[in-house]
């Protein structure tokens, strides 16, 4: 019987082919649809507005949770329309 032979690392590093690399190769970006950029700009201006109005209203020495409540947003329309 014919033993197998064992090869040191460097000597299987050596013989390996190479891996393909992929800078050779350009990949195509597929372009963000515009409704996609658009539900996501919303989505971030809709946290905003939220996380803003918290804030503000626990600088105002009142609950947060009150950025929930219509009746602020009525107020706050009324603040920025009735001039």
């Amino acid at each position: 019987m014919e033993q197998a032979k064992t090869r040191s690392r460097t000597e299987r590093h050596q013989n390996a082919k190479p891996k393909s690399s992929n800078s050779n190769k350009t990949k195509k970006n597929k372009p963000v649809s515009l409704h996609r950029s658009a539900m996501f700009f919303l989505g971030v201006a809709a946290i905003s507005l939220i996380v803003g109005g918290m804030v503000g209203l626990i600088v105002g020495g009142q609950s947060p949770l009150q950025v929930f409540n219509p009746n602020t947003w009525t107020h706050m329309l009324k603040l920025i329309f009735s001039a």
